[in-house]
C-alpha cells in the first residue's frame, strides 16, 4: 500500500467517513457464500465519501502472463491519497462463461475491486464463515486439516512464482493465495499442503505456457 507524502487531512476524513459507514447488505450469493455486490457497495459508500471530500478511483492493468492488476486509490480534495494494488489470475468460471477469456478477466477485475474497496474502508462485504459451525478440535487429523504447508512446499511456490512473474511476484502473492485457498487466506505462508500443491500446479502450467 502506498500513500501521498502527507496524509493528515486524508486520514482525518477517512476516520470521519468510517464512523458513518455500516457493513453492506449481502445481496448476492455464489461460490458457497453470501457477499455484497460491487454496485451495492459503491451505492453505499459513495455518498458518505463525497460528504467528507473523498472519492475512489479504480483502474486495471495487465501483466505479460495474462494476469490482471487492480489498483484502488482513495483521494481527498487536499490532493492526499492512499492506494492499494492487487494482482489476480483470470477467474475459473463454471459453465460456458469459463471458456470466454474476457468474462474470466472481468470476473477477476470485479473481485479485486470489491475486495480492495471493503478492505480500504474497513467494512465487511461478505459473510465471515471462518467460525461457522466451529467446535473445539477433538481429533489430531482435524487439527492438521488447516496446518501450514512445510517450508519446502512454500519455498517451491515462491521459486516458481518468481520464475513466472519475475519482479511482479510480490504483487501477485495475495491473489495467488486467495485463489489456491478458495478465499481462505491471503498469504502463501498460511496455505495448507493441499493448497500449496494447487498453487504449484497452477504456476507450473503458467511457466510451461511462458516457455
Amino acid at each position: 500500500m502506498q500513500t501521498s507524502e502527507q496524509t493528515n487531512e486524508l486520514f482525518t476524513a477517512l476516520i470521519a467517513a468510517r464512523a458513518e459507514l455500516a457493513n453492506p447488505p449481502l445481496d448476492s450469493k455464489g461460490h458457497g457464500y453470501d457477499y455484497a455486490s460491487l454496485p451495492n457497495l459503491i451505492d453505499l459508500v459513495s455518498p458518505v465519501m463525497l460528504k467528507h471530500s473523498l472519492s475512489l478511483v479504480q483502474g486495471v492493468d495487465h501483466m505479460e502472463n495474462g494476469d490482471v492488476v487492480v489498483s484502488s486509490r482513495i483521494i481527498h480534495t487536499s490532493g492526499q491519497w492512499i492506494e492499494a494494488r492487487l494482482a489476480l489470475p483470470p477467474a475459473n468460471l463454471s459453465g460456458g462463461a469459463g471458456k470466454n477469456p474476457v468474462q474470466c478477466m472481468g470476473a477477476s477485475i470485479t473481485y479485486g475491486r470489491r475486495y480492495q474497496l471493503t478492505a480500504m474502508l474497513n467494512i465487511c462485504g461478505d459473510k465471515d464463515t471462518d467460525a461457522a459451525g466451529y467446535e473445539a478440535p477433538r481429533q489430531q487429523p482435524r487439527m492438521q486439516a488447516t496446518a501450514p504447508a512445510p517450508n519446502g512446499l512454500i519455498a517451491e511456490v515462491n521459486d516458481l512464482g518468481k520464475q513466472v512473474y519475475g519482479d511482479g511476484w510480490a504483487d501477485t502473492i495475495p491473489g495467488m493465495a486467495v485463489w489456491a485457498s478458495d478465499d481462505r487466506v491471503g498469504s502463501i505462508e498460511e496455505l495448507t499442503s493441499q493448497e500449496a500443491q494447487k498453487a504449484i500446479k497452477g504456476l507450473q502450467k503458467k511457466l510451461k505456457e511462458k516457455q
